[in-house]
């Protein structure tokens, strides 16, 4: 039987900047949570320092440092498969805006350092010793050489705003927030026609940390449309090239606002594949229950043209064929901010399926923040 241990230690961890001076507690800063998604690293062990200080001109900058170290062993028994020791660093930092012009520019970086401190070296008992086999091999073994720093630039980025009236421009290293999301090297401007109407243009080579994006291109825009004070629209479209792969990737959203709620529908084309979302939340406030429904379905067979494998940049639309999946949650709101939930799910395949795509039946608890359920879901 094999028993696996996981666990963080807090390890003291100094990063020596110039012009900074005075520390914090870096959660008294809410917008200091590092790092901005489990997925990057999931470690509980966390070590958080917050630095405030003046920079040139006067003008504040702010850093914040997170060290993990995670240890993971397994030497039960005869079943003794060796060790791993992982250590984490992830550095943010920001400025203030400076005025330039009629505008403003600040800056922004977050970057995360990573080793495995010993490497592809497993040890176990049994006929088969070294690294022919090794228990806890992941990512930090296989994307570089064994015992090397693996950095990471999630984001770096010079932001002017309204330098150019009514005009944002993001240049660098830029994570989009439009319909879509991608990563890419280049820049992301946004312009504001009035009140109700902004067009944004965006363009430059894709980020992948796992394979390289050589002469891989995108470049896209869209409109967001305020049409009342509860109804907005939205459109985009993406030329993607990559992997000797040309797509063309589109995406129309509406979001309705209702009594106590909210209703959203988007509709997704990757080629010659579409697909549909839907999704409603409605609250009964007298009782504080939520009630969520959710619609998401693959209108036509994908080929492998319009598939992830081949487009890594958009999981929009995989290889599959057609299907339909359904999912309504029960909510209970409690202590003013959480609310505790079930979910049921069901997924139906119309043509074959695969490991990937297949038909299933699913339950689930959630705990969640009552006011993400009503404000922040997305499809």
């Amino acid at each position: 039987m094999h028993r696996y241990s996981t666990w963080g230690i807090p390890l003291a961890a100094m990063l020596c900047i110039t012009a900074l001076t005075g520390t914090a507690p870096a959660f008294e800063l809410e917008n200091y949570t590092t790092p901005d998604s489990w997925s990057q690293q999931v470690s509980p062990g966390i070590l958080q320092e917050n630095y405030v200080g003046t920079g040139i001109a006067g003008t504040k900058v702010y850093t914040t440092l997170t060290s993990r170290y995670r240890y993971r062993f397994n030497d039960v028994d005869s079943n003794n498969m060796g060790n791993d020791q992982d250590f984490y660093q992830y550095l943010r930092v920001r400025t203030d805006q400076v005025k330039l012009g009629n505008g403003t520019v600040s800056l922004s970086a977050y970057a995360r350092f990573a080793a495995d401190i010993n490497g592809d070296k497993g040890k176990f008992e049994g006929d088969r010793r070294g690294d022919s086999y090794y228990h806890f091999r992941d990512a930090l073994d296989t994307q570089r050489k064994p015992d090397v720093w693996s950095p990471r630039l999630y984001l770096g980025t010079a932001t002017f705003d309204n330098v150019i009236q009514n005009t944002s421009i993001i240049l660098g290293r830029v994570n989009l927030v439009h319909q879509n999301s991608f990563a890419l090297d280049g820049a992301d401007a946004t312009v504001k026609l009035n009140d109700a109407v902004s067009v944004y243009a965006y363009g430059g080579r894709p980020v992948s940390f796992y394979y390289p994006t050589g002469r891989d291109n995108l470049v896209g825009g869209g409109i967001t449309v305020k049409a009342t004070e509860k109804t907005s629209f939205g459109g985009e479209y993406t030329r993607l090239y990559t992997q000797s792969i040309n797509s063309d990737y589109g995406r129309l959203r509406i979001d309705q606002a209702i009594p106590n709620g909210n209703v959203a529908l988007a509709y997704t084309n990757l080629d010659n594949a579409s697909s549909l979302n839907a999704d409603v939340a409605y609250e009964l406030t007298s009782v504080g229950t939520i009630l969520t429904g959710k619609y998401e379905g693959l209108l036509n067979n994908s080929s492998t043209n319009s598939s992830y494998a081949v487009n890594q940049l958009t999981s929009a639309l995989a290889t599959n064929s057609r299907y339909s999946k359904y999912e309504v949650g029960l909510y209970q709101a409690f202590l003013k901010h959480f609310s505790i939930g079930v979910t049921f799910q069901e997924r139906l395949v119309e043509g074959a399926e695969n490991f990937n795509n297949r038909s299933y039946e699913r339950v689930g608890g959630k705990f969640v923040n009552r006011h993400a359920i009503l404000t922040h879901f997305r499809v």
